[in-house]
Order: C-alpha cells, then sequence, then structure tokens
C-alpha cells in the first residue's frame, strides 16, 4: 500500500532520568587531588626542617619535575619511574602518593592501594592521599572500607567541601545501598547554600528511582519557591512537577500550577507543557470533564491571537474526535497571517484528510502561496492535495515548482513519482524513484511506494522485493509497509506469509481499505470464501470509491 503523508501528532516523553553521580575515575576538581607532586612536595616540605636538604637536592628536584611533566601528559609508566628513583632519596607521603596516583591512574589498583596506604601511614590527615584512597577502594568493590575515607575525607575538609568530593561520598553509598535512603539521608543533612542546587537535583534523581512522586513534587515546589524567573536549562523540572502531579491524579492542581508556572517562565517552555497534558488528555477527561473547559479558557485568555497554542487545543480537540472545535479552531488558526509554514501544513492536513474538506483546504493553503513563495516543501503539499484531489495538471505544476527551487529534494522526487505511478506514466515514474532514492537511499515512504507500484504492475518483483524488505528494516512497524510487505507475497503466490503480514498491517492500522481488499483476495486464494467476502465488504465500507476496489470490482464483472 502507497504510505501517504498523515498529521502525526508526535508527543515525546521526556527522559525525566537525573544524571547520575557515578563516575569510574576521579573527578575532583580539588586543587590537592590535581596538584602536580613537585608542586605538593616542595609545599609539604616547605616549614621541614629535616627535609630541606631533601629540596637541595638537584637529582631528587629533576625527578619530581620530570615525574610531574610525565603525569601531565599521560605518560603515567614513565612517571611511575621518575617516581621509584625518587622514592630512593625519600620515602615521602607525597612521593607515594604520586605512585599511587599514577598506578591508579594505570588501573593498577592494589599497587595504588599498596603505595597509598604507605602514604596515609605517615600522615593520615593528608587530604590527597585520603581521597585517593576512598576512590581506588572504590574501584576495587571495597565499599565499606572507601566509605571509612571518604567520611575522613568529608570531616577533614569541613567546610571546603567541593561538589565532588559530594559525588565521591554517593558513589560509595550507592554502592552500599541500593534503595539510596543512605545517600538521601547524607543529602538532607548537608546545610551548605552553595550545594543547594546539586542536593534538590540529586535527591530529585533518587526519588525519581525510587518512584517517590510525592518527594518528587516538594523539592520542585521548593525549587520554585523563590518567585523567580524559570530558565529554559530548568525546564526539565517543570515537566516532571507537571508529570508527577498528572500522575497522581492531582489534574486542578497540575493546571493551576501551569497557569501560575507559565507567567515564569518562556512561551517555548509552556507550548511544551501543554503537550504533557494533551498526551494524558484522555485520562483527565475520562475523570474530570470540566478540565477540557478550563484548559481551553486559560488558553483563550492568556495565548488567544497566538497560532501555536491554538494548535495546541486543535491537537486537544482532535484527539477528542470535537469536529466543531477542530473546524472552528482550523478557521481561526488559517487566519492567522503570522502562522508559521509548518503549522499551516499540519491544519491543512487536518482540513484535508481529516475534516475532509478537501476543496476548502486547497483554497486556505494557496492563500499563502505569496508567504511562502520561496518554500520547495509549500508546494509539495499543495502537489500532493492535487494528486488526491486527481488534479494531475495542478499537481504535476506543483511538484515542477518546488524542483525549481530546490532540484536536490528527494522527497519532490518521490511524489512526481508518485503523480507519474497515478497516471500510469511508470518509465517516468520508475526513474523519478530511482532519482530519488539516489539522493536518499534510506527513505522507507519512496522504498515502499517504488516497490508497491512494480508489484501492482507484476513486473521486476525481485527488485521490488529487495526494496520493501529494505523498507520494512527501516520501520518494521509500518502499516502501510505491512501491506505492501504482504502484498508482494500475495504476487510470488505465498499466501500464508502474504496473509500474515497484511492482518499484522490491520492490526496496527484498520483506518484503510486496501489491506482488507488485499486479505480479501488473500482468503480467497486460500479457499476461505466466507472470510474473504467479509473482507471485500469491509473494504468497500470504508471507501467505496477506492481506486484498487472499483478495478476489482470491474474485474469480478468480467
Amino acid at each position: 500500500m502507497k504510505a501517504k503523508n498523515v498529521v502525526w501528532f508526535t508527543l515525546i516523553i521526556m527522559a525525566l532520568i537525573g544524571t547520575s553521580c557515578r563516575s569510574p575515575k576521579p573527578i575532583s576538581e580539588n586543587f590537592s587531588f590535581y596538584s602536580d607532586v613537585y608542586t605538593l612536595y616542595t609545599k609539604a616540605n616547605e616549614f621541614d626542617t629535616n627535609t630541606k636538604k631533601y629540596i637541595k637536592n638537584k637529582y631528587l628536584v629533576d625527578l619530581l619535575v620530570n615525574a610531574s611533566k610525565n603525569e601531565q601528559l599521560g605518560l603515567y609508566h614513565q612517571a611511575i619511574v621518575d617516581l621509584l628513583d625518587a622514592l630512593r632519596f625519600d620515602t615521602s607521603k607525597v612521593i607515594l602518593f604520586g605512585l599511587a596516583r599514577n598506578f591508579y591512574f594505570i588501573e593498577k589498583y592494589t599497587l595504588a592501594f599498596d603505595y597509598g596506604i604507605r602514604s596515609y601511614l605517615l600522615d593520615s590527615n593528608f587530604i590527597p592521599t585520603i581521597e585517593l584512597l576512598a576512590w581506588t577502594l572504590l574501584e576495587r568493590n571495597q565499599f565499606k572500607e572507601a566509605i571509612f575515607f571518604s567520611n575522613r575525607l568529608i570531616k577533614l575538609k569541613g567546610r571546603n567541601l567541593t561538589q565532588n568530593d559530594l559525588k565521591l561520598h554517593l558513589n560509595i553509598l550507592d554502592r552500599l545501598d541500593n534503595t539510596y535512603k543512605s545517600s538521601i539521608d547524607f543529602l538532607t543533612s548537608i546545610q551548605e547554600p552553595k550545594f543547594e542546587d546539586f542536593i534538590n537535583s540529586q535527591l530529585i534523581y533518587y526519588y525519581f528511582l525510587n518512584n517517590d512522586t510525592n518527594n518528587i513534587i516538594n523539592v520542585v515546589e521548593k525549587i520554585f519557591s523563590n518567585k523567580e524567573k524559570i530558565q529554559d536549562e530548568r525546564y526539565i523540572l517543570l515537566d516532571l512537577y507537571i508529570r508527577n502531579l498528572i500522575n497522581k491524579g492531582e489534574y486542578q492542581k497540575a493546571l493551576q500550577k501551569f497557569e501560575e508556572l507559565s507567567e515564569r517562565t518562556s512561551s517555548e517552555n509552556n507550548l511544551k507543557l501543554c503537550d504533557i497534558f494533551i498526551q494524558n488528555l484522555k485520562r483527565i477527561d475520562s475523570t474530570n470533564p470540566g478540565f477540557i473547559k478550563e484548559f481551553d479558557g486559560f488558553i483563550n485568555s492568556k495565548y488567544q491571537n497566538d497560532f501555536r497554542f491554538q494548535f495546541k487545543l486543535l491537537q486537544m480537540y482532535f484527539i477528542l474526535d470535537d469536529t466543531s472545535k477542530v473546524y472552528s479552531i482550523s478557521n481561526k488558526i488559517l487566519s492567522n497571517d503570522n502562522i508559521d509554514l509548518e503549522t499551516l501544513i499540519n491544519v491543512s492536513y487536518i482540513v484535508y484528510y481529516n475534516l475532509k474538506l478537501k476543496n476548502e483546504a486547497i483554497q486556505k493553503f494557496q492563500s499563502f502561496k505569496f508567504k511562502f513563495l520561496d518554500e520547495p516543501i509549500f508546494y509539495n503539499v499543495l502537489g500532493e492535495f492535487y494528486v488526491n484531489n486527481k488534479e494531475y495538471a495542478l499537481a504535476e505544476n506543483a511538484f515542477l515548482k518546488s524542483l525549481k527551487l530546490d532540484s536536490n529534494n528527494y522527497q519532490t522526487y518521490s511524489n512526481l513519482a508518485w503523480l507519474y505511478s497515478e497516471t500510469e506514466e511508470w518509465d517516468k515514474s520508475d526513474s523519478l524513484y530511482m532519482r530519488s532514492l539516489e539522493l536518499f537511499p534510506d527513505n522507507p515512504i519512496t522504498l515502499n511506494n517504488f516497490a508497491y507500484s512494480l508489484i501492482q504492475r507484476g513486473e521486476n518483483l525481485n527488485y521490488a522485493g529487495t526494496l520493501i524488505e529494505k523498507a520494512i528494516k527501516l520501520r518494521p512497524d509500518d502499516p502501510n509497509l505491512l501491506d505492501t510487505y504482504g502484498w508482494y507475497f500475495y504476487k510470488i503466490n505465498d499466501f500464508e506469509k502474504a496473509k500474515e503480514y497484511i492482518e499484522k498491517s490491520i492490526s496496527l492500522d484498520s483506518s484503510r481499505p486496501e489491506p482488507f481488499l488485499h486479505l480479501s483476495l488473500i482468503l480467497r486464494k486460500l479457499g476461505r470464501e466466507e472470510e474473504a467476502n467479509y473482507n471485500f465488504e469491509k473494504a468497500i465500507s470504508i471507501d467505496p470509491n477506492n481506486k484498487e476496489i472499483l478495478q476489482e470490482l470491474e474485474r469480478q464483472k468480467k
């Protein structure tokens, strides 16, 4: 079956899982942890009269400088050689730490731990070693030991804690307690204002993992309680908040909060929030019939002349099958001179295909031709309407205009091929399909339509099979493609496979006449006349003027 362009209200559910604080390597921005060994060594020994002699040892200094440079260049093995040489002169906690760190970087965690613990035994308050030991033990899956050093790190650093110190601690707690209670308790115990954003985002993450809707709502309400403007990067919190209110069945509160928060964020974000309500519309409407009126009232009070929000209302009433509202809002949107091309196309599709007001759709669509004079897609859509209206000369003219504006538009070649297929100008059609596939070899619609054209004619069936098989791989659950695939098997006399794919196509979309017609012919070949007649009548009831049905009726008369 040919795949036609239809209106898809693509409602994308956002991935709301937060960013885990887990990381396989230390990501601390702590100055001590990432200071080079030479700097750490001179700083550690600055006031130590017993070790000043080492600092004056030029060979030792050169070794430490070289080790530092090699480590910065990622030459960890060479840095280890330098540090082992330096260790002969001074078994300093810093040199031991440097060895531990470089062994860590080459994933030799046992050696990293051995040198790290030797450094720790020399100075149990040396923060770089303590942090490194926590990371090393984490890598060795020794979580209880790792938490000891992480706790010590937090105690020693006090108010100088960094966000990455918290991440390290949470990394370990998450391994010790997969209910995340320990992590949540730790986060809620921190009172430092500088960590507020991080703590809130991590709490939301853990509550999300635990499916704790109430606490998600509480945290987000706390975040938004400051009445400040909500920046775009915080939209995800708005999304999460409204979704969780809806999931709890608190539809009125969700709408109320949407109205309140809409004043503090951009219209683009508010459009996305509208989508959340539309996604859940049938569930909301079934339990709260007054909601639709309130939602409509809010949109019209705030965005009466904004075609983008009016289109959201149109989507809502389309889902609810309220034809009268769909028609009136469509007219309102199509009367707005500021409409963009995407909205114009979507609304025109609804008027043409769903309201079946074909001439009105074309007339209103054409009225914008001077606004979109240089847009190839405008003429593509106009040509599509004309083909479906069987006004082939006008369709050809529209497609050729589109090609003049963009001679490399694969869609235009595909549409023009479809037109010539309808007028049975097969040579033109085939060459244009091939040109379209040269420009975009993996377009499933073009692959399908070309295959269907060949299958209908019974020509080059092997090639047709190759085309439709490729299309199916790209889009395995498309009912139009499945119908074509089934029809291909019918043409090569594999009726059982043909039946399998046609029935799958119908199970996904039972609104099209062609699959029922095809199934009736397959069943007739299988000797199941009663079922065949039922499916043929079903096809006629959907569209008695369908071209393929009329051809089959004519054939049966002969």
